[in-house]
């Protein structure tokens, strides 16, 4: 007999073979979803880390003079939410809104000095940025460590 044509065994294994295919290429792009999200996240920390540092430098910034136990003084940085985009929740604490609507909140800390710093009047800071997830968790989006110069604050 020579027929033309596909067996239903021949079917069968096709569409088996076109389903795994799918299922890898599926979960190869939710995978991809998951990372552009977070990369994201992580480039818009950066930028933000970088226009607060600026205010920092430029703003009415009042630097420590000792060290606390811990070793880190936060510092005062509401008058940051005077530019556009920032704001001051009910907890004194300055956030910023994407136009995605993803908020980021900012932690500032002066790192306490070596004598090194204090010569070469370099003051360490430790900039932190967090977002806040649906259920009123914080995730550490970055954590970035500068210097600046004592003698380029407005105080």
């Amino acid at each position: 007999m020579d027929e033309k044509g596909l067996t239903l065994v021949e079917i069968l294994v096709s569409i088996a073979l076109m389903g795994i295919v799918i299922t890898v290429f599926l979960s190869l792009f939710s995978d991809y979803m998951l990372m552009t999200d977070r990369v994201e996240n992580e480039v818009d920390g950066v930028n933000l880390v970088e226009e607060v540092s600026y205010y920092v430098i430029n703003g009415p910034l009042v630097l420590s003079d000792g060290c606390t136990n811990n070793g880190n003084t936060e510092l005062d940085i509401s008058f940051i939410s005077n530019n556009d985009s920032y704001g001051l929740d009910p907890s004194n604490q300055v956030y910023y809104t994407t136009e995605q609507n993803q908020t980021y909140y900012f932690k500032v800390q002066q790192v306490c000095q070596e004598s090194d710093d204090e010569l070469l009047q370099l003051v360490p800071i430790e900039i932190i940025v967090e977002r806040k997830l649906e259920n009123g968790d914080s995730v550490e989006v970055i954590e970035v460590h500068k210097y600046i110069n004592r003698t380029e604050v407005s105080e």
